[in-house]
């Protein structure tokens, strides 16, 4: 295995008529494909003038990118195969106009033919690019679940989220076995996901289970504690379950849709917060006609029988 197929996004650049790019000073950019859920990451040699000499390093980036946590792999190959110029970066942090790039060279000692650099014309350099994390427009950086992790071949840390048409989300097993106790008995390193679920709402769902604390609409709050609830991510649930509540004081909610929503993936803190709002049994009835009692937990029917009695009592 190559160094740079440690990487999610990795290959062999290879510049036809290098000479004659350097000449023009037209070196093309070089489509290296998607990352981070990102498409139109290119590779490319550029030119730069230092104490008087004219230096070339390979340089990868994507148009538009957000700040972006990388690692880089850089190597320009000889024509016999040996690599005199190899770097690799562990943690870059890149801003929007930014890209990666290798060491300087100097152009005379890559056009020298004696160097062994160019076969026929053309300079060749493997590349390899891992975006670890990205940062979104509220300033909270997200890991990229889009992408197979760096060395996976070697490590055994990655759980397969698939998705329709052969696209995947990856997690650390570790952390998505520890939170859900369905998925570990399951022995398994995959799941299907529903097609109900797009790609955007699990990578949400995926962020705060693997800790990340989002700024997140309530409508967005209710989806990932449904998909939690599928996959049981408990935790993930819970914390839903509080900002809920912290929003519902804030903007205060439809009360009957917060009810259904505790009721169907039992979430008694947030029935209780809910139910404190009704003042009346005939209110408490008109909630209840509204529910599918028969699928009610044990829990929630006691909650609700508690509340009844309560306002029963107060009336006397």
């Amino acid at each position: 295995m190559t160094q740079c197929s440690k990487y999610s996004l990795n290959g062999v650049y290879r510049c036809e008529n290098f000479a004659q790019h350097v000449e023009g000073r037209d070196f093309p950019r070089f489509p290296i494909g998607s990352a981070s859920g990102l498409n139109g990451w290119y590779i490319k040699f550029r030119v730069s003038v230092y104490n008087y000499n004219e230096w070339m390093y390979p340089f990868i980036s994507c148009p538009n990118h957000p700040k972006v946590q990388v690692r880089a792999y850089f190597n320009i190959l000889k024509k016999d195969g040996s690599s005199p110029f190899e770097k690799e970066s562990k943690c870059l942090y890149l801003e929007s106009n930014e890209g990666c790039q290798d060491k300087y060279v100097d152009i005379e000692d890559l056009l020298d033919e004696e160097n062994g650099y160019l076969d026929n014309g053309a300079l060749t350099v493997e590349y390899g690019v891992q975006v670890e994390s990205v940062e979104d427009v509220n300033g909270i950086w997200r890991f990229n679940f889009f992408d197979l992790f760096f060395n996976w071949q070697n490590q055994d840390n990655m759980f397969d989220f698939i998705i329709r048409l052969e696209n995947s989300l990856f997690g650390h097993k570790q952390i998505i076995k520890l939170h859900s106790k369905k998925i570990s008995d399951s022995n398994k390193d995959w799941v299907r996901v529903p097609k109900s679920i797009t790609v955007e709402e699990l990578d949400m769902c995926l962020q705060i289970t693997h800790g990340v604390r989002l700024q997140i609409t309530v409508k967005e709050l209710k989806k990932t504690i449904e998909i939690a609830s599928r996959f049981a991510f408990s935790n993930t649930v819970r914390y839903c379950e509080q900002q809920l509540i912290k929003m519902d004081e804030q903007t205060k909610l439809k009360l009957t849709r917060n009810v259904k929503l505790a009721v169907k993936f039992k979430l008694e803190r947030y029935l209780n917060h809910s139910i404190k709002k009704i003042k009346s049994p005939e209110r408490l009835m008109s909630v209840l006609k509204k529910l599918n009692i028969e699928k009610m937990s044990s829990a929630t029917m006691k909650t609700l029988l508690s509340k009844y009695l309560e306002l029963i009592d107060f009336l006397e």
